[in-house]
């Protein structure tokens, strides 16, 4: 903070202000319309250095602060109780600019690799039924979304619903949402685990399963007291016209309350996460960065 002390231009509340009203005007209109037309209004320069001052963890800690309001003061929606979240991830190709190999790495594409950008990948812990962001990580381009996913474990509370898609689900993930007193549904990937195996292959459209904790993973017995070392979840099928099988694994067994085509059909609500990528690449165009530095990422 002691490089806003300083009466100037950007103060750090006048520089959170400017940023965000992000537009997709060109950098000299924004700082017109911003200060107003005059001979005082500072140069573009001087926001670059202004920036290169102000950490990213300002906004992270502004969106927690915004979101933890809404919660407190909102009539917030959920799904039977729940709060529903999903985690999804996406990428974004960054300025090819030296300073990016601090962070980021460089990936060759097209046919013969020869068209090469520096790209991160990225992460959201949403709201989808109250359509907000509740955490956002940005790291390099080989980094697994279910690294990202473990990230924004902290921002899952008890009583909280996770759904998310077939390439996430791991007895990692699903021992500790259940230690964390969250509940979970995926999509599963049929050839990744015996007991999904089994069960597209059975007679049954609904079924109970139990699941182990490998050794690797008992340290989650120490970190969560009321974790046991088995699991059950519960299996549900799906075939569609054209005799596509899906399988759904949910840690939510009553069947009374959590129907088969319920759980199904709030499965599809997690689509809201893929339209919140979509807003910040089309509309508002973050991949267009000013920022030449891994700071301003």
């Amino acid at each position: 903070m002691k490089d806003f002390l300083r009466d100037r231009f950007f103060s750090f509340e006048v520089l959170v202000l400017f940023i965000l009203s992000k537009s997709n005007k060109g950098l000299n209109i924004c700082l017109e319309e911003f200060f107003g037309e005059s001979s005082l209004s500072p140069t573009k320069s001087a926001f670059t250095q202004a920036r290169k001052k102000l950490c990213y963890t300002v906004f992270k800690k502004l969106n927690g602060l915004i979101c933890s309001l809404f919660y407190q003061h909102a009539k917030f929606k959920k799904w039977k109780g729940h709060r529903v979240l999903s985690v999804d991830g996406s990428t974004l190709e960054l300025p090819d600019h030296p300073s990016m190999s601090e962070k980021f790495s460089y990936h060759g594409f097209g046919p013969n690799a020869d068209a090469g950008h520096y790209m991160s990948r990225i992460s959201y812990l949403y709201d989808v039924y109250n359509a907000l962001v509740l955490d956002a990580g940005m790291e390099s381009y080989t980094t697994s979304e279910a690294t990202l996913c473990h990230a924004h474990l902290g921002h899952i509370k008890e009583g909280d619903l996770l759904v998310c898609d077939r390439y996430y689900a791991s007895l990692r993930l699903f021992f500790e949402l259940k230690g964390k007193g969250a509940d979970f549904l995926f999509r599963m990937k049929d050839n990744w685990w015996k007991c999904v195996e089994d069960f597209s292959r059975s007679s049954s459209s609904d079924a109970e399963y139990t699941l182990i904790l490998p050794p690797k993973y008992r340290w989650l017995l120490e970190k969560y007291p009321s974790l046991s070392q088995t699991m059950t979840v519960r299996l549900i099928k799906k075939k569609n016209k054209k005799g596509k099988i899906s399988i759904y694994a949910t840690s939510l067994l009553d069947r009374k309350k959590y129907t088969a085509s319920s759980l199904i059909n709030l499965y599809k609500q997690r689509w809201g996460i893929e339209e919140a990528y979509k807003l910040i690449k089309s509309r508002l165009e973050v991949s267009d960065f000013s920022g030449k530095t891994t700071l301003s990422r």
